[in-house]
């Protein structure tokens, strides 16, 4: 049971002799328990006696007990010399309450107040003890809404042990007597309150013992008495004639038609626990259990005052919210504004001219108003953080550190992307000309070789040569085919035939072709293996076998022409070099890596995704820890591509790819608000579909057979091509997916084109136009 505090409290501070023990019912949220039972030996009633109840029967010379209830403030003596306590007036009686403050109070008040009082009763009876004097006036209301018996009572069954002991048995209408009498001592104030409203003698008449009452029916008369103060508690009477009527009737079961009428459920509540036959009434718990007792106690059945409390702070949360958001509103109008002066001083400075492609590229804005203004404002508020705060990480030289030897050209390059990173606003405005520029892909070429078109030949994987002449395809079949992409661009061959096939013991899963080094080429399997491939003459010149699962992905840095770096199912990223036969380093991931990729504007910096739906970025001077991990996907993370050399691109099976500042990093924990977009649109939930990034541009492949082309500043797609089903024998082509998904993508940077390929085997050279 719940300690109340403030009966402990009582208690603690109640001086009482050893002779005297104060026994405290209270209510703590509405809930009644005996919550202290002190005396000087810390008297319990849930551990009483028969000893204990002696001592009882000592003090007032008889088998019943009083429930002092309150703090005791001086002490007084009877006329056996006992000393007992006199209490301060620490409350209000519930006589007092029903002929005062209680006509205000609404039903659920009262039914809530009905409900604390069978509570006290219900503790009592689960101890096999009776309230001998359960009425209006022996309960006091304390001011923080906890309700105190101050009334007789008796432990059934000491009573009943005790009278077959006792040599001059007394009837109970003798104990009764007795107690009153003592009773009439302890609180003569509240009779003299009570005499002058004329209601303390009717009240014990209305609440007092039938004729042939026995011992045994003790608890079934509470529960009768508690069906006379719910009609008290809950029927309002005009005056004390009017009352005193009322309950001389209700002896016979007659209410008031108007009780009826008003409050017909009470009515017949009262009508049950007033049952003639003590049998057929409910217990206290069968009351408490009741849906009109226990309901009251629903916090949905407010006060008027709590009412409109909660309805205030309702209206004055909404009115401060539109607050909020007129102060934001007027900050973007503001921006707005500034930004329209702008753009219409560098429309002066320019000859336009009205054409049906400008229309055209409104209709295309207008149409994605929506996802373009969010993105507005986003760049707008990153741009304004990013002022405020300067808090880039002092180690981010490993974004564009590079070597001495490193080429001057790909420094020059750095540089201006630095220079363009610094206009966050121009660079949106910049986007959404590039967004616009733009409305369908164009089929430039299509491979047309029927080996290729069946579902056991998916393509995992597409690379360009360091003169992006030749394309490499690679997968199931457990082959390596270089094809001249001037071949593939040719519509006048009815059959393109691969310059060069290199066969494999396992199925492929990655292919990368060294950027500087013309015919070195990697490939990983699903045995594990790395290898090295001379692809002027098919023949591989160099095995490593470290993996002892299958290898996902191989990729060549593009600033260290002989380091490349590999991984895969067995959690690790081998770290090789060309020039040597075991690897340089190994970097062990509490998950299966699925990609790895090199900074090209770095010589140390390489990331790699996981199957624990994280990127790590590593700084490869120090592998010991991440320089970076960056959390934000939902599920494994299949790709990563660097953008620049502060900006990467991941792709997940949780269908989005997100775009990561790493300059928002940190060295210690995760780096979750590092994400600036999300951008979706495209299906992938369970296959490696392809990602390709160029100047900004963004491709990835679908699981609805389609490519779909991203810009960096937007996260809606700027178009999208259907690959359609191509039949096997035919080689005619559909608009029916048949379960196929694009599988591999790669971007070709001397004329923008990408190359795409699908599960069944087909490829397509496409164009933005």
């Amino acid at each position: 049971m719940e300690h109340s505090h403030e009966a402990n409290e009582a208690a603690k501070n109640a001086e009482l002799t050893t002779n005297n023990r104060n026994i405290s019912t209270t209510t703590s949220n509405g809930n009644s328990t005996v919550t202290n039972l002190k005396t000087v030996n810390d008297f319990d009633l849930n551990k009483i006696g028969d000893e204990d109840f002696a001592w009882y029967k000592t003090l007032y010379s008889s088998s019943f007990s009083k429930f002092f209830l309150g703090q005791a403030t001086q002490k007084t003596t009877d006329s056996v010399g006992c000393k007992t306590p006199e209490f301060s007036d620490f409350g209000i009686n519930l006589r007092e309450w029903l002929q005062s403050n209680g006509r205000d109070a609404i039903k659920n008040d009262r039914l809530r107040l009905f409900r604390q009082i069978v509570h006290i009763v219900d503790v009592a009876h689960t101890q096999r003890i009776a309230l001998l004097e359960l009425r209006p006036s022996s309960f006091i209301l304390l001011q923080n809404g906890d309700v105190k018996y101050i009334g007789s009572i008796v432990e059934i069954d000491s009573l009943s042990s005790s009278s077959h002991e006792n040599t001059k048995k007394r009837n109970l209408h003798q104990e009764i007597s007795s107690i009153d009498n003592f009773r009439a001592k302890m609180q003569k104030t509240d009779d003299e309150k009570l005499s002058r409203r004329n209601v303390s003698q009717l009240e014990k008449k209305w609440y007092g013992f039938p004729e042939g009452f026995s011992i045994g029916d003790l608890l079934p008369f509470n529960i009768y008495c508690l069906g006379l103060l719910l009609f008290e508690i809950i029927f309002q009477f005009e005056s004390i004639e009017e009352l005193s009527m009322a309950m001389v009737d209700l002896q016979h079961r007659i209410v008031p038609p108007r009780f009826l009428s008003e409050s017909p459920e009470e009515a017949g509540f009262c009508f049950w626990l007033l049952h003639p036959y003590p049998s057929s009434r409910p217990t206290t718990r069968e009351i408490l259990e009741c849906e009109l007792i226990y309901g009251s106690e629903s916090t949905n059945d407010l006060s008027n005052a709590e009412e409109s409390t909660l309805l205030l702070y309702f209206l004055d949360s909404l009115n401060q919210k539109m607050h909020e958001k007129k102060t934001i509103l007027l900050e973007n109008m503001k921006l707005l504004d500034m930004d329209i002066k702008v753009v219409e001083r560098k429309r002066a400075s320019r000859r336009t001219s009205e054409c049906s492609r400008t229309n055209t590229l409104r209709d295309k804005l207008l149409g994605n108003i929506n996802h373009l203004e969010n993105a507005y404002f986003s760049a707008r508020s990153n741009a304004r953080l990013a002022e405020i705060s300067g808090n880039d990480r002092s180690d981010k030289d490993v974004l564009s550190k590079r070597d001495k030897w490193s080429w001057v050209e790909s420094q020059e390059n750095v540089l201006t992307m630095e220079e363009k990173s610094t206009d966050r606003v121009g660079s949106f405005f910049d986007s959404i000309c590039k967004f616009a520029r733009y409305n369908k892909f164009e089929v430039c070429g299509t491979l047309k070789n029927r080996e290729f078109l069946d579902s056991s030949n998916v393509i995992c994987s597409l690379s360009f040569d360091r003169d992006e002449e030749f394309i490499g395809v690679a997968g199931v079949s457990k082959k390596i085919k270089i094809f001249e992409l001037d071949s593939l661009l040719d519509a006048n061959i009815d059959v393109q035939y691969p310059v060069l096939e290199m066969s494999n013991k396992s199925k492929l899963s990655c292919i990368c072709w060294n950027n500087y080094i013309k015919n070195n080429l990697a490939s990983t399997d699903y045995d594990g293996l790395v290898q090295m491939w001379d692809a002027s003459t098919g023949q591989v010149f160099a095995r490593y076998d470290e993996h002892r699962k299958r290898a996902w992905s191989v990729d060549f840095s593009h600033v260290d022409p002989t380091k490349f770096a590999s991984g895969g199912d067995d959690c690790s990223v081998r770290i090789w070099s060309i020039n040597e036969r075991n690897s340089i380093d190994t970097i062990w991931n509490p998950a299966n890596i699925c990609c790895v990729q090199f900074s090209e504007y770095s010589s140390h910096l390489m990331a790699f995704g996981s199957a624990d739906y994280k990127i790590y970025g590593y700084d490869l001077r120090h592998t010991r820890i991440p320089w970076c991990t960056l959390v934000g996907h939902e599920n494994a993370v299949s790709y990563v591509r660097f953008l620049d050399p502060e900006t990467i691109v991941s792709a997940s099976t949780d269908n989005t790819l997100k775009l990561w500042d790493l300059k928002k990093t940190s060295l210690e924990g995760l780096s979750s608000n590092a994400c600036n977009l999300t951008f979706s649109g495209h299906t992938n939930e369970k296959n490696f579909v392809g990602l390709a990034v160029l100047d900004g541009y963004i491709a990835c492949g679908s699981e609805t057979n389609e490519v779909y082309a991203y810009y960096r500043s937007l996260p809606m797609p700027i178009t999208s091509h259907e690959f359609g089903y191509v039949d096997p024998i035919s080689g005619n082509e559909t608009s029916e997916g048949n379960g196929q998904f694009v599988s591999s993508l790669c971007w070709r940077r001397k004329s923008q084109m990408v190359v795409a390929a699908n599960s069944s085997g087909s490829i397509k050279v496409l164009k933005l136009v």
